[in-house]
């Protein structure tokens, strides 16, 4: 939307810095000051659509400092690389967040401490709120100040000490995971006889390991079955242009479904357009249907995609190229989807003691 362009006098030296969206002066002689004005006014225009007037104060404001007035200048930079959805996750956090803040009378970042942070997580913690959620809460807000640091709007983070969440182990261990050989071969077969409009979804996702999201938003001409290629668009892992899309190599079995699924489909069409209308709960309510009918551990139908990871790992296939065929940007993503470090029954069988 902007940038700074040098303004030199007869000697050759930088006398200032040009905010060139307007032609008007930060008054800096040092790019770093001048860099912070062009921050400043970034964001000003950005809220109020205008430049603040020559004789305002291009410096910090008290307004800089209001932890309501930041929360939704986060959200507004934010709303322009996120999903909508993702956003109003982000609200609900900072909602918790600003709730507890007003309660205590606390409206500046200064007034922020480790004490007031502890106080936060054990009233969360005492009131019901899981654990996963309070993290989140407080990982939001931390991200929020991180970046006002950055900015070099605030100094430094006024929290030396973050809470630690500490993860709670759950009762029921497998409620998320990969489903065993046996059990996926029960699952496509019961799918396959009494859901023949599921079938093609649960073959997508354990022969390719796609998210739900992704299978909902896949178009017939995302297909190549001449050379038996999917294309898939990363629905979470962007970071950029090269990591927006990944190329999936088919098993022949998932090629042959989905060519019998796409036969009469134009190239624009989606692949099960027919149950776009109830699909924000069909994924899950169909595969936990299934899984009590054959009496299986529901793991979520999350769980295909991690046993489609925990399949290719155990079949000898490197980790790097597991991480490619699920779009993961962090290695360690990957390895935590992979349960590649449990004993079958071949592994039994090479246990002897003479």
């Amino acid at each position: 939307m902007s940038w700074l362009a040098e303004r030199k006098n007869r000697q050759g030296k930088t006398s200032s810095w040009l905010y060139r969206y307007k032609e008007r002066s930060t008054k800096e002689k040092d790019k770093k000051a001048a860099l912070r004005v062009k921050k400043h006014w970034d964001a000003y225009f950005l809220l109020n659509g205008c430049l603040p007037e020559e004789k305002e104060d291009i410096k910090r404001t008290p307004e800089e400092y209001e932890i309501e007035k930041q929360i939704e200048r986060f959200l507004l930079h934010k709303s322009a690389e996120i999903r909508e959805s993702t956003i109003q996750r982000y609200r609900t956090h900072f909602k918790a967040i600003k709730s507890f803040l007003n309660k205590k009378k606390v409206y500046f970042f200064e007034q922020l401490n480790t004490s007031l942070m502890n106080d936060y997580k054990f009233e969360r913690l005492k009131s019901g709120t899981s654990y996963k959620t309070v993290f989140e809460d407080l990982a939001v807000f931390r991200a929020l100040i991180k970046s006002l640091v950055e900015e070099e709007i605030i100094e430094r983070d006024p929290v030396k000490k973050w809470p630690d969440i500490q993860k709670r182990i759950p009762k029921h261990p497998e409620t998320l995971g990969p489903y065993s050989d046996e059990e996926v071969i029960q699952i496509l077969s019961y799918a396959k006889e009494n859901m023949p409009y599921f079938y093609p979804v649960v073959m997508v996702a354990f022969y390719a390991g796609l998210r739900a999201g992704e299978i909902r938003d896949l178009k017939v001409k995302d297909i190549d079955f001449n050379n038996g290629i999917l294309t898939v668009f990363n629905r979470k892992s962007i970071r950029d242009a090269g990591t927006a899309y990944r190329k999936i190599l088919m098993h022949p079995d998932l090629t042959a479904v989905l060519k019998q699924k796409c036969k009469l489909c134009l190239p624009e069409a989606l692949v099960f357009a027919s149950e776009q209308n109830r699909w924000r709960e069909w994924a899950a309510s169909d595969m936990a249907k299934i899984c009590k009918e054959l009496n299986i551990q529901y793991r979520r139908f999350h769980g295909c995609r991690h046993t489609f990871a925990t399949k290719l790992a155990n079949s000898g296939i490197g980790l790097p190229k597991v991480q490619a065929a699920l779009g993961h940007t962090n290695l360690a993503t990957t390895q935590r989807y992979v349960k590649s470090n449990m004993l079958d029954k071949n592994d039994l069988d090479k246990i002897s003691f003479g």
